[in-house]
């Protein structure tokens, strides 16, 4: 490996790691994250509010009408 190719490789790394940063910062962004204060809790929180907000009320209704054994009493944990 020459010196010529270390350069390459440390140009290519530093080009993919400033892409990586890139693409994450705009994720964050879309996602409505502050980037520049970025927490697991905040990121986790986010993404469940996301999927809270898509279930809708015809959603609620077939999950209700068409998976009943998941609300059945056989599958309550028992006091026992």
């Amino acid at each position: 490996m020459t010196l010529g190719d270390l350069d390459m490789a440390m140009l290519a790394n530093s080009a993919f790691d400033a892409a990586m940063d890139d693409i994450l910062t705009k994720l964050l962004t879309h996602l409505k994250v502050d980037a520049s204060n970025i927490t697991f809790e905040a990121l986790l929180q986010r993404l469940i509010d996301i999927a809270l907000a898509s279930i809708t009320l015809p959603r609620l209704f077939y999950i209700f009408c068409c998976y009943p054994s998941i609300f059945s009493a056989s599958r309550r944990c028992s006091n026992s």
